[in-house]
């Protein structure tokens, strides 16, 4: 291994298209445990940050709330919960 890398630039680097890293964008990668957060200001990374919220805790909040099995929960979160948009 010749180098780390904090996976919410690699995973910015890896999504967003340079025009949208110009423009300014924020990522945010949900993970189970943790989600990275990465902003960019005229190309380059501003701003970054791990909170420690992830998919498992919005799992079981969602099996709060709407009074389901975990399980449940899990599918509903995978089937209606993306936030990716098409390429126009």
């Amino acid at each position: 291994m010749n180098s780390l890398v904090y996976q919410g630039l690699a995973s910015s680097e890896a999504t967003l298209t340079g025009d949208e890293r110009e423009m300014g964008a924020v990522l945010v990668d949900i993970g189970a445990g943790t989600s990275d957060i990465c902003i960019y200001r005229y190309g380059s990374p501003w701003y970054s940050s791990v909170v420690p919220v992830g998919g498992s805790q919005l799992t079981r909040d969602l099996s709060v709330a709407l009074r389901v099995p975990y399980y449940m929960a899990e599918e509903i979160k995978v089937k209606w919960g993306h936030a990716f948009f098409p390429k126009w």
